[in-house]
């Protein structure tokens, strides 16, 4: 079915009135020798020299589970003229019965490393980051017909069960230790000190429409409870006002003063196991924690049935005079002055999207290596799968390439490319999990990181307590 109208009905804007919205390259970059990028995703890993980085590095990204560009939208010529149309028959067919929508980004200004004796590294690292995860069912796309069936003459019932939104900003300070136990094995743990900046959790939401059959009035039941950060929202029944009572922007930025109320604790646990000189297996379990929000939290809260009179949404009798913002605002402000959900302000926990690592390298000669690597991520009631195969190729140490062939998002179309380059008092580098982003329309995550690594104090080694081994667990610089 072709519609030329753009209708793309996101569950807020029906519930909750306008809500505009604005690392997922760590599977390549964890094959590449960068500092201190590899220390950030395995707290066992060791450098070989004591160094002092300012590190104006960073990444960002973008995916979901289901959609392509090419599979949203198709394009024909209508008297001469090219038109471009929701292909929601194509939609239908790619979605799950849940998908995910995931955006982020993180920030890591400075990294502080420090050898202290031939076995044990510290570290310490300053970072803030960003995860807005947005899940969705697949009847999504049943939000088009609205609540009538013009054809047949009979009221449709809107399905709105099961979607989340889960947003959380924070700054981090970890503090990390490494050991290597004996020749062969390492373990490092990093200790983190978090300051939440915003959030926004879903807790459940249940909601659906349902309308008589003479169009008479509709019903909307509702079951949500959401919490945030920062009072957001703004209620008045009186005044018939529900609005966010912030910048938007900001809030996902998390532009919010810092405070210490929005306290929390985070760990991760890396391990190198060097079997021998070509065999190297590693692993890591990253980001087990939570965070407290205790600064003006709020939860909206709404349990019960709200009855609206006579008034349908359908957009199947269309004309050359509809038009979709009328469309939608007839919807919205209909919606709005009906619901009103109640806030109440009790504090709240979020856990952080813990992640587990598991690979394996191995040296095929002194410039290739192989690479393997299998990761999960736990999100808000979702669980991903994702493994990796690579080939690095290092002929010098000043430089290095790695690429890789990943299924994720359920998807093998993810081709990643990472380089980086050694100079005296500095590293740069460049890594993506999604080269073939220059195929957009065929891709369904864009993902980058790149940055530079300063070394502003770097003591020289001692080769008698470090070795000369630069395929050993302990990296040099």
């Amino acid at each position: 079915m072709k519609n030329k109208c753009s209708v793309l009905l996101l569950f807020i804007s029906f519930l909750f009135g306008s809500f505009p919205t604005i690392t997922a390259q760590d599977k390549t970059m964890y094959f590449m020798e960068i500092h201190p990028q590899n220390n950030y995703l395995n707290p066992a890993v060791q450098y070989n020299y004591s160094t002092l980085i300012f590190s104006p590095s960073g990444n960002a990204f973008f995916e979901n589970s289901s959609l392509r560009l090419n599979d949203l939208v198709r394009t024909e010529k209508v008297n001469g003229v090219s038109e471009m149309y929701w292909d929601f028959e194509t939609i239908d067919k790619k979605l799950r019965n849940s998908n995910f929508f995931n955006v982020g980004y993180s920030v890591n200004p400075v990294f502080l490393g420090i050898k202290l004796n031939r076995n044990w590294y510290g570290s310490f690292s300053v970072a803030t980051r960003n995860n807005t995860f947005f899940q969705f069912p697949g009847t999504i796309t049943d939000l088009r017909y609205g609540n009538a069936d013009l054809e047949n003459n009979r009221a449709r019932k809107i399905d709105l069960n099961n979607y989340a939104y889960n947003q959380t900003t924070y700054a981090e300070f970890s503090f990390g230790i490494s050991k290597k136990l004996n020749e062969k094995f390492t373990a490092g743990i990093h200790l983190k000190l978090i300051t939440g900046l915003s959030a926004i959790r879903t807790n459940h939401f249940i909601a659906e429409i349902d309308t008589e059959d003479d169009f008479s009035s509709s019903l909307l039941k509702t079951d949500i409870h959401m919490d945030n950060s920062g009072e957001l929202f703004t209620t008045n029944k009186l005044k018939g006002i529900f609005e966010t009572d912030k910048n938007l922007l900001g809030f996902f930025l998390g532009a919010e003063p810092v405070s210490f109320r929005n306290s929390g604790f985070g760990a991760d646990f890396g391990f190198i196991y060097q079997a021998n000189n070509k065999l190297q297996f590693f692993g890591s379990f990253n980001d087990l924690g939570f965070i407290h929000w205790a600064l003006n939290p709020q939860q909206l809260v709404s349990k019960g049935e709200y009855k609206f009179d006579g008034l349908y949404f359908s957009t199947q009798n269309l004309d050359e005079d509809f038009k979709i913002d009328d469309f939608l605002e007839q919807y919205i402000d209909t919606i709005n002055s009906t619901f009103f959900p109640e806030t109440e302000s009790n504090v709240f926990n979020t856990t952080l999207n813990s992640k587990t690592y598991l690979g394996v390298k191995y040296m095929l000669n002194k410039e290739f290596t192989l690479n393997g690597l299998v990761k999960t991520t736990s999100f808000p009631n979702f669980f991903v799968v994702e493994s990796t195969a690579g080939l690095t190729w290092s002929p010098r140490r000043e430089f290095g390439f790695t690429g890789t062939w990943s299924y994720n998002n359920f998807s093998l179309y993810n081709l990643g490319f990472g380089a980086f380059l050694n100079l005296k008092w500095i590293q740069l580098f460049f890594v993506t999990d999604n080269i073939n982003i220059v195929d957009i329309s065929h891709s369904k995550a864009i993902n980058i990181s790149l940055g530079s690594n300063f070394r502003i104090i770097k003591y020289q080694k001692r080769e008698t307590d470090y070795g000369k081994n630069k395929k050993s667990n302990t990296y040099s610089d």
